[in-house]
C-alpha cells in the first residue's frame, strides 16, 4: 500500500485542527507554524463556550426566536438563548486567542467558525453547508486531522435524578453518551470519519489524512482507584480500562474504540 502522506510534519504538511479555538488547539496551531512551517493550519471551531440549552425557561435566560425562512423550513423556529456576563466574558478570550493564532499563522492559516457536528434529518431542510465536505474539497491534500473539539468542556457531566445530564447549573448536556430518548449525541468525530471514509472510497486507503485524536484521563476510573484495580496510578495505556469515571470519559472510550 503506497501511502500517500508521510508520517512526519514537514514543509508540505496541511493540518486540519478542530477545536482551533482552544487553548491547546490555539498553541498547537502557532507550534507547527513555528516549529515544523507547515504549508498550511486550517482551523475549524464553533466559537461558543457552551454547547448548552437548556429545555427548563425556569433555569434559562428568556429565549430570543427566530424564523427560519427558507423553503421547507421556513415554519422551523431555532431559539437562541441570551449568554451570562461569565460566558460573554469567556467568549471575548477565546476570540482574542483566536486573533493572536491568526497573526501568528498569516496567509497560512486559515479559520472556520462553525459546527460541523451532524443534524439529521434537518440537516438539508434548513440549508446548512456541510462544511466538512467544502473544507475537503477546497483543500484535497489535507495531510494530517487533528480532533480536540469537546463538546463535553463545559464542567463534569452529572446524571440527575430524572436521568437527563446537565452541568449542575440546570443546562441540558449534549448526551455524552445517548442514554435519554430524544437527546442527541454530539456526533463530531462520527461527522469526521465520514468524511474520511468518502476519501477512502473515492481516492483508496493512501489518501487518507493521519488522524489524531486527543482523549481524556477521565476514561481511567480515577475516582473509585482501588488496590484492586488492575490500572493502579499512573495509568499505563497498555493495562485494560474498567469503568470509566464520568459519562465525558464514557464517552471519549467510545470515540477510541470508533477511532480503532
Amino acid at each position: 500500500l503506497q501511502q500517500r502522506h508521510p508520517d512526519e510534519l514537514n514543509e508540505d504538511s496541511i493540518v486540519l485542527i478542530t477545536g482551533a479555538a482552544g487553548f491547546i488547539g490555539s498553541e498547537l496551531a502557532m507550534a507547527l507554524h513555528r516549529v515544523y512551517n507547515v504549508k498550511q493550519v486550517l482551523c475549524i471551531d464553533i466559537m461558543d463556550v457552551s454547547l448548552t440549552t437548556s429545555a427548563d425557561p425556569a433555569t434559562s435566560t428568556p429565549p430570543v426566536s427566530a424564523k427560519m425562512a427558507s423553503g421547507a423550513a421556513k415554519d422551523k423556529v431555532k431559539t437562541f438563548y441570551s449568554k451570562t456576563e461569565q460566558e460573554m466574558a469567556l467568549f471575548e478570550f477565546k476570540r482574542q486567542r483566536v486573533f493572536n493564532m491568526m497573526q501568528t499563522l498569516g496567509t497560512k492559516g486559515t479559520f472556520y467558525r462553525a459546527d460541523f457536528r451532524p443534524s439529521i434529518p434537518e440537516y438539508f431542510d434548513m440549508g446548512e453547508v456541510p462544511i466538512l465536505d467544502t473544507i475537503f474539497k477546497t483543500h484535497p491534500d489535507i495531510t494530517h486531522v487533528v480532533h480536540l473539539a469537546d463538546p463535553y468542556h463545559g464542567g463534569a457531566t452529572v446524571l440527575s435524578a430524572e436521568g437527563s445530564t446537565n452541568d449542575g447549573t440546570g443546562h441540558l448536556l449534549t448526551q455524552a453518551v445517548p442514554r435519554v430518548k430524544e437527546q442527541i449525541k454530539s456526533g463530531m468525530i462520527e461527522a469526521l470519519f465520514e468524511q474520511l471514509k468518502k476519501i477512502k472510497d473515492q481516492q483508496g486507503p493512501g489518501a487518507v489524512p493521519h488522524f489524531i485524536y486527543a482523549s481524556s484521563y477521565e476514561v481511567y476510573d480515577h475516582l473509585h482507584n482501588t488496590e484492586h484495580s488492575p490500572n493502579q496510578p499512573p495509568f499505563q495505556e497498555d493495562k485494560p480500562i474498567t469503568t470509566p469515571s464520568s459519562l465525558r470519559g464514557a464517552s471519549k472510550l467510545i470515540d477510541e474504540i470508533l477511532a480503532f
